[in-house]
């Protein structure tokens, strides 16, 4: 029975080949390791923030107990719709970015919200902001959204990012409301074919 013995040569094409499949299996590893599902937590009901960022979480589910959270972050993950938020009136921070969320209007039963983070989402429009009047930050940059809308009343509003949108038109009366009290708006990398509402009134 005939030895092969592995030269160098063959050993150096060998090994980025070896390299890979070190790599695939570790981010195999990785990845059932990670949290898939929000479960465990209904006892914890004194806790204050929830963190579970880079998951496989597809769903918000399993939050009804824990009414006196006040800061939450899925950072992404695979999440789809907003839900149990009528159970968390006292949230003040919400990051829900880098998810696949196409509609934001269930913040609307977190009155207390100063800072939220829907970044890297599909929402197509800018609901729910009603009644939010302690809200400080609203990041809603790299959505689908094509128009500025919703930001009467938002009488806290301090930084707007709507950056990476298609939003085409930037009219006056569209920051009107929050005028006297923003200080950073990011419009960058839409579709504006004007720009009015960045001009100072009369």
């Amino acid at each position: 029975m005939s030895t092969h013995i592995i030269t160098e040569e063959e050993e150096e094409r060998q090994r980025p080949v070896a390299t890979i499949r070190r790599v695939m299996e570790q981010e195999e590893e990785e990845l059932q390791e990670k949290v898939n599902k929000i479960a465990g937590l209904e006892v914890m009901t004194q806790l204050k923030e929830l963190v579970l960022r880079s998951s496989l979480i597809a769903r918000m589910e399993n939050l009804s107990t824990l009414t006196g959270l006040t800061h939450l972050e899925l950072y992404d993950n695979q999440i789809t719709s907003l839900e149990e938020l009528e159970h968390l009136p006292l949230l003040t921070t919400l990051d829900m970015s880098y998810n696949l969320i196409r509609s934001m209007a269930a913040i609307a039963h977190c009155p207390l919200l100063e800072v939220v983070y829907l970044a890297n989402n599909k929402i197509t429009t800018m609901a729910g902001l009603s009644g939010l009047k302690h809200l400080r930050v609203l990041d809603l940059g790299a959505n689908r959204i094509r128009q500025i809308e919703g930001l009467e009343g938002l009488d806290s509003l301090q930084e707007l990012w709507l950056g990476k949108n298609k939003i085409e038109a930037l009219p006056p009366s569209v920051l009107a409301p929050i005028r006297q009290t923003l200080r950073r708006l990011d419009v960058q990398s839409n579709r504006l074919r004007s720009a009015d509402g960045l001009s100072s009134e009369e």
